[in-house]
């Protein structure tokens, strides 16, 4: 047998293990990737700076906002399906217990959340929303994508992020009674 037939018969074989052992690895990985659905992040933060966005839904959202009471910040686009699944939670049990407040950002146009909004009947779920134009709140306070929720004490300092959906189950047994802490607290 010549060096080129061995060569023909053996290179065939070797992509294929290389595929197959791509193809576990990816696999692997993805299945570790759909475990981690939202990490929740406690620390204390400062109020955001808001001089920076511009007012879409019930005029600008500023600092004052956060103060004497807890409320949500959070990150969303017309262009996030995850935010769209995320909304029937916003409605049926967020909304109920604190303000929300909706940061917009990376739209085309700041009608596409209106928009959005209309389309899901989410009118009425956000206190008022907001365009970080210049993606300003989004680097300071590190979003890396949307949804990405805050959870503000009534000194309007950040006391959780949220990174992911927020789920009936996250909502009820993690962030409604950290909610229901910070309301009593003084």
């Amino acid at each position: 047998m010549t060096y080129k037939s061995k060569f023909k018969i053996i290179l065939p074989v070797i992509v294929i293990i290389i595929i197959f052992i791509s193809l576990l690895i990816f696999m692997n990985h993805h299945d570790k990737q759909e475990k981690i659905t939202t990490k929740l992040v406690y620390k204390t933060l400062d109020t955001p700076n808001f001089s920076t966005i511009t007012p879409i839904v019930n005029d600008l959202i500023r600092d004052q906002d956060f103060h004497n009471k807890v409320s949500m910040l959070t990150f969303l686009g017309s262009w996030c399906v995850a935010c769209t699944v995320e909304l029937p939670i916003l409605k049926d049990y967020v909304s109920k217990s604190i303000p929300i407040y909706g940061l917009d950002f990376d739209e085309q146009s700041q009608l596409d959340i209106l928009r959005w909004l209309k389309i899901h009947q989410a009118e009425n779920i956000f206190t008022k929303i907001s365009y970080d134009n210049r993606d300003t709140l989004v680097i300071d306070l590190g979003v890396t994508g949307a949804p990405e929720s805050f959870i503000l004490n009534k000194q309007g300092k950040i006391v959780l992020h949220v990174v992911g959906i927020i789920s009936k189950e996250l909502w009820l047994t993690k962030i409604l009674p950290l909610v229901n802490n910070l309301k009593g607290a003084d």
